[in-house]
C-alpha cells in the first residue's frame, strides 16, 4: 500500500529476520515504549521521507515477491507435483 510498516518482534525468529535483511518495514528487537515512539518520530520525520520512501517501495517489492497470491499458489502446486516422483 506504501503506507510505512513498523514490525515489532524479537530479534532472532524468523519474520524478524526477514524484515530487518529485506529493509521493508522499521524493525524494532524490543518490547520498551520508548524505541515504538522513536520508530514512529522516525517515519513522521519529513527529514527521513527519502529512506521512508525506499522502505515503502522494497516493502511493496518484497510483497508482490513472496506473498502474492499467484506465485505462492504455483509454488505449492509445484512442491505437491515434486512429492509424487
Amino acid at each position: 500500500s506504501g503506507v510505512p510498516v513498523i514490525y515489532c518482534g524479537p530479534k532472532g525468529i524468523a519474520m524478524s529476520e526477514f524484515v530487518g535483511s529485506n529493509n521493508c518495514a522499521y524493525n524494532i528487537n524490543s518490547d520498551e515504549v520508548n524505541d515504538l515512539i522513536e520508530a514512529i518520530e522516525y517515519i513522521i520525520n519529513p527529514e527521513n521521507i527519502s529512506d521512508i520512501n525506499k522502505m515503502t517501495l522494497k516493502a511493496i517489492e518484497v510483497s508482490k515477491q513472496y506473498f502474492d497470491i499467484n506465485i505462492i499458489s504455483e509454488r505449492f502446486v509445484e512442491t505437491i507435483k515434486s512429492l509424487g516422483r
